[in-house]
């Protein structure tokens, strides 16, 4: 790793970010040789990987899951999930990688269940129908699940 970013990598037990990955046989060649390639190159790089995240977004259609973390107000984490459908359509232009959803509660009440939990605005989307495996997860990890739909 290079020396001047060890300082930002340092945590409570003395380790270094190189000491930690080491310890946990992560390969650290990736990040040193992004951190060598110019600032337009890391752009450039980038771009190319959204381009290939908008990709899989316009192929992938059909059932999908949405996840997110939240922090219940008592400071316990617990699941938000919801089951829905991602369908071909127009989608926001906005920079990020977006889908088009159905829900099976409506749109409105989506947003008015989903937001109720108090989530972030980030959350994770996974192929199919995978609330069971989500509720199994959740209970191995004695945390709660909240389903929207």
């Amino acid at each position: 790793m290079l020396p001047e970013l060890e300082r930002f990598w340092r945590t409570d037990d003395g380790l270094t970010a190189s000491e930690r990955a080491e310890a946990y046989g992560i390969d650290w060649s990736l990040l040193d040789d992004n951190l060598l390639l110019t600032p337009s190159e890391r752009l450039a790089q980038n771009d190319a990987a959204l381009e290939f995240a908008n990709g899989l977004r316009d192929a992938i259609h059909g059932p999908v899951t949405l996840l997110s973390v939240v922090e219940s107000g008592n400071g316990s984490l617990f699941f938000l999930v919801a089951e829905d459908e991602s369908v071909p359509g127009p989608i926001l232009e906005i920079g990020n990688t977006n889908s088009r959803y159905r829900f099976p509660i409506g749109a409105r009440r989506f947003v008015n269940d989903w937001n109720s939990h108090g989530p972030a605005h980030h959350c994770a989307v996974g192929v199919d129908h995978i609330a069971h495996k989500l509720r199994k997860l959740a209970a191995l990890l004695s945390i709660q699940m909240e389903s929207v739909c």
